[in-house]
């Protein structure tokens, strides 16, 4: 079994978008439910949703980037470079850290590809 030691973090949440806020406002117990304000909610039911506020994709990526991605895309994005940005204040290797991710995606990719062959093969044609 590996071990994984959390070496930084980093948030984007309706509470807050640094781990600061949000552990703040988590541990007083605040809600972050309100109105939905990114679309319009005439044709729902529902209207309430917890949404992230102030939340500007150009602070951790470039224009044309930020537009082809999805929103929760981007908040990943920003979570992670956060998240780099705290562990780096304990020396973490970024190289390292990007060869593990990178290891890491192929063996989901591969899991990924294995899953859909049997789903097609059948578990005895491989």
């Amino acid at each position: 079994m590996s071990r994984i030691v959390i070496t930084g973090l980093g948030a984007i949440t309706p509470l807050g978008n640094d781990v600061d806020t949000f552990w703040e406002k988590m541990k007083a117990g605040e809600s972050a439910a309100d109105t939905i304000q990114t679309f319009d909610t005439t044709d729902y039911v529902i209207r309430i949703a917890c949404e992230v506020k102030d939340f500007d994709p150009t602070e951790w990526l470039d224009k044309k980037s930020a537009k082809r991605m999805a929103r929760s895309t981007q908040f990943a994005v920003a979570t992670a470079k956060k998240a780099l940005a705290d562990a780096n204040r304990f020396g973490l290797d970024l190289d390292q850290f990007g060869q593990r991710v990178l290891q890491a995606t192929r063996n989901r990719d591969r899991a990924a590809q294995r899953h859909v062959e049997v789903r097609e093969l059948g578990g005895r044609q491989l």
